[in-house]
């Protein structure tokens, strides 16, 4: 695993008006099977691969390292954000909420009721999540 730091300020990469790349430390993966799509809250296994994370499943507490910014083949290898801001233009968060690790990757506001619970960030606006790892905490 290797980390690298990327930019240090917001830019518009797609020139829609949007700052939807921002600045943050990312760590170099494996993707395993079945791969990563981009924005999926990932793990690292137990076989050193990076997979999507699952709120659900007690086993991956203590395991989320951050975000995939974008898709990862199985069998390939790419990053993964572990903190600062990560935009998506597809969600509809609401600013200043906590967001937590949902099923299948995803990001909820609603922790799991099975599982385990586990802050990713909170949302700066509605397309802009600040990755702040929480610690896992499982539901009994």
């Amino acid at each position: 695993m290797t980390y690298k730091l990327m930019r240090q300020e917001g830019y518009d990469a797609n020139h829609d008006g949007l700052i939807d790349k921002a600045s943050g430390v990312q760590a170099s993966f494996e993707a395993g099977v079945g791969g990563v799509n981009a924005f999926q809250v990932c793990i690292v296994a137990p076989d050193g691969t990076t997979i999507p994370a699952d709120g659900e499943n007690a086993t991956h507490a203590g395991l989320v390292v951050g975000i995939a910014p974008a898709d990862i083949a199985e069998g390939e290898d790419g990053y993964v954000q572990v903190s600062g801001e990560i935009a998506n233009l597809d969600w509809d968060l609401d600013p200043g909420e906590k967001y937590f690790v949902g099923p299948a990757g995803t990001i909820t506001k609603m922790p799991p009721e099975v599982g385990f619970w586990q802050k990713i960030g909170v949302a700066k606006d509605s397309v802009t999540l600040v990755i702040i790892l929480g610690e896992a905490i499982e539901v009994l």
